[in-house]
């Protein structure tokens, strides 16, 4: 909300930040902030169009095991784009056991699957995770726990 002031002075210490010269004060005022832009606040004074970075983007080679599982993510991505079928329930079930053999330590997938087919199997090999690498045992707790409130 904002709230417009005629006639406002408003200081800080001894400094005048805005007077009544300046025109009407607006003051915005809310309990929280919903979104926000990225970028200046006053575009006007920055060349943002034709600045071109010095920087180059690096971009790592990945391995072999790493093209796979980004494959694997897409094929979910996928499935849960055009919706869970019976048909795409089993190809996460594949998906699972090729992450089981290929990617053991990897938790984020096996937690997507959960989320969209809630398999016990999932969950005992998240707990598993869990135990064997404590340094994400949070993250997966946070994940199912996250899960179960939004009722998988």
């Amino acid at each position: 909300m904002l709230i417009q002031f005629t006639d406002c002075t408003v200081t800080y210490k001894d400094e005048v930040l805005f007077s009544p010269e300046m025109g009407d004060f607006d003051m915005a005022v809310g309990k929280e902030i919903v979104s926000a832009f990225a970028g200046a606040a006053d575009y006007l004074s920055f060349d943002l169009n034709q600045h071109k970075s010095d920087t180059e983007t690096v971009r790592t080679a990945l391995s072999e095991s790493e093209i796979q599982l980004n494959t694997l993510y897409a094929r979910v991505r996928s499935i849960r784009n055009n919706g869970v079928t019976d048909e795409s329930t089993a190809e996460l079930l594949a998906i699972f056991s090729e992450l089981q053999l290929n990617h053991a330590s990897d938790w984020l997938l096996p937690l997507e699957i959960y989320e969209l087919i809630a398999s016990e199997e999932v969950v005992a090999h998240l707990q598993n995770i869990q135990q064997e690498k404590p340094e994400v045992s949070h993250l997966i707790g946070n994940g199912l726990a996250l899960l179960s409130t939004n009722e998988v």
